[in-house]
């Protein structure tokens, strides 16, 4: 047993220690981990029919776009994960076979490249709030995912007061379908608007869906029990489905980078506090004992 080993590890090839170190023993982990990244990005870019097809009739086209994103990868997932998706992108907007090209050309190097240019994608009218409008601008939404994941019903509760208040109270005039309908619409404001910068991770148990969704008949006319463990569902479904950051490095770019802070400083919604959204998130799943409906 040798005691004198010294291991020196860095996150990239620094310059420095490809000089002192060039000719001793060397592991790299972008030579242990390409093999799955090639099957990731193989199995991803080719969940969509069109690019099935490319790789049937033109497969040294997809072979070579494969390969590309696996060599700039350098080992890191993360970086394949954007960048499938930024080339998903290009397919379903039918870009041609030279604008595909073209897209992963332009991808970053770096990470921190991708989440500057995810930015800039987010369109100016979610990024401020008129004066006395109750708009909620993109960086309200990052504020409180900052502070803590939330889940897609907390937020829901923490936007609109009426909602939240009938919520909280589980008030005679909340039906059978409302949670759903205003969670969903919280789902799609996050993600047509944070340009993928923020996440919905649902619970593998709502894979079949809940019966919420299958609720059509009058409520008036169910018994109580029954009504009420409709709503019940609702509850536990969308407070199983959480918001959080495409992954912990976003966080860090918002807070740490001179761009992600000039960015977090641009909302013009100064009133707007991310502890009492927050604490209104929290207790949104401790609601009381449900109740008769109203007939």
């Amino acid at each position: 047993r040798n005691t004198n080993v010294k291991f020196c590890l860095s996150s990239r090839p620094l310059r420095p220690l490809e000089q002192a170190f060039n000719r001793s023993a060397k592991l790299r982990l972008q030579d242990l981990t390409r093999d799955d990244i090639q099957r990731y990005a193989t199995d991803k870019l080719c969940e969509t029919s069109r690019m099935r097809d490319l790789q049937a009739h033109k497969s040294e086209f997809t072979s070579s776009m494969i390969d590309a994103v696996v060599s700039k990868a350098n080992g890191v997932f993360l970086w394949v994960h954007l960048a499938v998706r930024e080339l998903l992108e290009g397919v379903s907007n039918e870009d041609s076979e030279e604008q595909l090209q073209k897209r992963l050309e332009l991808l970053p190097d770096e990470i921190e490249g991708f989440y500057a240019a995810m930015l800039s994608k987010i369109n100016k009218l979610y990024c401020t709030k008129a004066a006395g409008s109750s708009d909620v601008s993109i960086q309200d939404y990052f504020q409180l995912i900052l502070i803590e994941e939330m889940t897609l019903l907390g937020l829901a509760v923490a936007e609109d007061q009426t909602f939240g208040h009938g919520v909280l109270q589980f008030a005679t005039n909340l039906k059978p379908g409302d949670i759903t309908s205003k969670c969903e619409k919280m789902r799609t404001r996050l993600l047509s608007r944070c340009a993928g910068l923020l996440e919905c991770t649902d619970d593998p148990r709502d894979d079949e869906g809940s019966e919420c969704d299958k609720y059509t008949a009058d409520e008036n006319t169910r018994a109580e029990k029954e009504y009420n463990s409709l709503i019940e569902a609702e509850f536990e479904r969308y407070g199983r489905v959480t918001v959080r950051f495409v992954h912990r490095t976003a966080r860090d770019f918002l807070l740490e980078t001179e761009t992600g802070r000039t960015f977090m400083n641009a909302s013009s919604n100064s009133t707007f506090n991310p502890y009492v959204w927050h604490f209104s998130a929290r207790v949104a799943p401790y609601y009381p004992k449900v109740r008769t409906p109203a007939v």
